[in-house]
């Protein structure tokens, strides 16, 4: 996000988020497809933190589009949700690490 703050033009700045979309998707499918996996098939503490992971992925990757129209709001919704998804991304790892300790 700091390359997009320093864009000199709008159309610079919406090239940037163009591209961070699209590096997002491909990252989002892969999310998307491990915590599946892991939510099917994990024990329940990392199954549930790996849905909740999920859900969180597809907020952030969601708002990430949004951030064209350049306003304060949507910024902040956005970092709000890319924080959110990091937070989840931590509690994941933790509950997927003490499932392997135990199993």
């Amino acid at each position: 996000m700091e390359v997009v703050d320093l864009a000199g033009t709008r159309a610079e700045r919406v090239e940037l988020i163009d591209q961070m979309h699209a590096a997002s998707r491909r990252c989002l499918s892969e999310v998307t497809r491990t915590s599946r996996d892991v939510y099917l098939e994990g024990p329940a503490a990392a199954a549930k933190a790996a849905g909740e992971l999920g859900r969180k992925a597809v907020d952030a990757h969601l708002l990430l589009i949004r951030l064209h129209d350049g306003t304060e709001e949507t910024r902040s919704a956005y970092n709000d949700a890319y924080r959110s998804f990091s937070e989840q991304h931590v509690r994941f790892l933790d509950a997927a690490r003490v499932a392997l300790e135990v199993g």
